[in-house]
């Protein structure tokens, strides 16, 4: 039997369904453990992909998404910098060197237009921390993440 080839290329509108299920499974699974419901998982899609300076790249085999990277222009004072929004890979695809595979593909995309640098949300610790070291990534020296939970309105 021969193993599935995996290109990276640009989401499309056909993909919008199964980068969905990609992105609802991936999270469901491990130490995320966030249930996504599908609508609100399209809609975070679509919300990034109709950012400005937005990239959205898909790793498929055929016609089979098996994962997907998302994210968007940020401008700075005098650099141009790129948030990753969502890097997802389904389950029954991870440990294949897909997400790497993904997070080098956009790099060099965005290496080409000029950007400087990349930031990306995640936890601290755990399998995503440690994806993202080895691929060279580092937790920020002066930026931090603050939030604010039960907003009442004044």
């Amino acid at each position: 039997m021969r193993e599935a080839v995996f290109v990276v290329r640009p989401l499309e509108d056909k993909d919008i369904l199964q980068a969905t299920d990609v992105l609802v499974s991936a999270y469901r699974h491990g130490e995320w453990n966030e249930h996504w419901k599908g609508e609100r998982a399209t809609l975070r899609i679509q919300q990034i992909r109709q950012s400005p300076g937005s990239v959205c790249l898909c790793c498929a085999s055929g016609d089979e998404l098996a994962g997907i990277i998302l994210g968007r222009l940020e401008i700075r004072v005098d650099e141009n910098y790129f948030i990753i929004d969502e890097l997802a890979v389904a389950p029954r695809f991870q440990r294949r060197g897909l997400g790497q595979k993904l997070v080098q593909e956009l790099e060099d995309r965005i290496a080409l237009e000029g950007y400087t640098g990349v930031f990306l949300l995640t936890l601290k610790e755990g399998f995503a921390a440690d994806f993202y070291r080895k691929n060279g990534y580092s937790l920020g020296p002066r930026m931090g993440f603050f939030r604010k939970d039960e907003l009442v309105a004044r």
